[in-house]
């Protein structure tokens, strides 16, 4: 006899699924599995590995691109720098790099003081002090270019 629509629903059949043998002692992420006519059960994830079936990511391959990622050279854009003069001298320095950061770490802050306190709609309608500092932003920034061409 058919079973009926919302039987097949309720009870799905997984026919491309083999018998595995019996590995009970495995018990690591079970699968659903198909086992003769006692309908759907669980198996352990060593049953699928022994039966030849594909689980998971192949670690070998997985290895090896680790291996690879990491016997890589990592990215310096100085390398791109010139190799004489002064400008390549800043640029090369641990102080100017630590400068550059704690400014885009001040920019960040004064973007939220800029929000919450200047009220006015462009920069030339603003007070004073919020030109003062956004012209100093926009003269730091503009350098930062200039300095690496340089």
């Amino acid at each position: 006899e058919a079973p009926t629509r919302a039987q097949s629903i309720a009870r799905p059949t997984l026919s491309k699924y083999k018998t595995l043998p019996d590995l009970s002692h495995n018990t690591l992420l079970p699968e659903l599995v198909k086992s003769g006519n006692e309908g759907l059960r669980l198996r352990p994830l060593g049953v699928l590995k022994a039966a030849g079936c594909r689980v998971g990511v192949d670690s070998d391959a997985m290895k090896a691109q680790v291996r690879e990622n990491l016997l890589r050279p990592a990215y310096d854009v100085r390398k791109f720098y010139k190799s004489t003069g002064v400008w390549q001298g800043i640029a090369r320095s641990a102080i100017f790099e630590h400068i550059t950061l704690f400014v885009i770490a001040l920019n960040a802050l004064w973007i939220w003081i800029d929000t919450d306190f200047n009220s006015s709609e462009v920069l030339v309608e603003a007070l004073p002090v919020f030109q003062v500092v956004e012209h100093s932003f926009i003269v730091f920034f503009s350098f930062l270019p200039t300095l690496f061409l340089l």
